[in-house]
């Protein structure tokens, strides 16, 4: 399911219109595969949602951005939000390390329609 929206009060709307609940934040657990050659950031409830980073520093913005825009696709398509899996419950191999990564919603929702705006994306 699709649907167009044309400013940034949209998702605070769908709360009024519709009863539909838009949390503020998200928290999931991810993986930090640490190598030689720079780092990979999984997210081990979410699909697909991944990037990477040559520092820690960068690692860190990297994923509390890609699992922004990741959460924000779910919204946006009406997906089913997935529940974030208990981090002990998360194996580890020798070269990972396990984070909790916050994803801030409002902000997002706000970035990312700004920028579909600004290019004619909306």
């Amino acid at each position: 399911m699709y649907i167009k929206y044309n400013d940034v009060d949209f998702f605070s709307s769908l709360e009024k219109i519709w009863g539909v609940y838009m949390p503020e934040s998200y928290t999931y657990p991810a993986k930090f595969y640490i190598d030689s050659d720079g780092i990979t950031i999984k997210f081990p409830d979410l699909p697909g949602c991944l990037s990477c980073a040559d520092t820690i520093k960068e690692a860190l913005y990297n994923a509390k951005e890609a699992l922004e825009l990741y959460m924000f696709g779910l919204e946006e398509d009406g997906e089913i939000i997935p529940k974030p899996t208990d981090m002990n419950k998360i194996p580890l191999k020798s070269n990972e390390v396990l984070a909790s990564i916050k994803a801030n919603m409002v902000t997002a929702r706000k970035e990312v329609i700004s920028f579909k705006k600004e290019y004619a994306m909306a």
